[in-house]
């Protein structure tokens, strides 16, 4: 039987984040195909800390933050691209410039599609405030076509005034494992503190 396919998304490559490899490890774990499509904005090679999942890069010299505003169309086109050329059973995509095609593609295919977000690009960006609630709008219909919503923080939904979805779940974001043996010997080296005395 063929495993489904999850297609993982985000405007960076693997090696810039922490939170990603845990993802597609943990997709992985339990039996899933996992294709990373991703945006290498340097055009480097850079070493997989992950394994067990294929990638397909777009490899476009583009700037960080609000300059790269210009050339978000040209990810957008990569995107579509491959979201109507492979087969896949759920896309995840990661941030507001990520599932705009994302949705389309799930509406076109009729596949289920996640939108997680990590950061609302309307206040990471500094917009005046006709602008940000312009943007807002934007991104909420988003998070309404998409069949499910991921978010890091519950006062996400109070930062935005109400996600319309019905379907949210929260994964914070964790530190990396510590065994046993690390946490008994911080605590044995704790100094002791006493608040009160007889």
């Amino acid at each position: 039987m063929e495993k489904k396919k999850v297609l993982v998304i985000k405007s960076n490559p693997i090696n810039n984040d922490v939170r990603v490899p845990k993802e597609i490890e943990s997709l992985a774990h339990v039996g899933y195909s996992i294709v990373f499509l991703c945006w290498n904005r340097d055009c480097r090679p850079f070493e997989r800390s992950v394994k067990d999942y294929s990638e397909i890069q777009l490899k476009l010299k583009a700037p960080w933050g609000i300059k790269v505003l210009p050339f978000l169309s040209m990810w957008w086109f990569f995107l579509f691209f491959w979201l109507m050329v492979i087969r896949w059973d759920v896309a995840h995509a990661i941030n507001f410039d990520s599932v705009v095609p994302t949705v389309f593609a799930g509406k076109l295919k009729r596949k289920a599609t996640i939108y997680e977000i990590l950061d609302t690009y309307e206040d990471h960006m500094s917009l005046p405030k006709t602008l940000r609630n312009i943007c807002v709008k934007v991104d909420k219909l988003f998070m309404r076509l998409a069949n499910a919503i991921i978010i890091v923080d519950e006062m996400l939904v109070q930062e935005l005034e109400g996600i319309p979805n019905s379907k949210i779940v929260i994964i914070y974001d964790s530190p990396p494992e510590i065994s046993d043996k690390v946490i008994s010997n911080q605590r044995e080296k704790r100094p002791r503190y006493f608040l009160f005395s007889a």
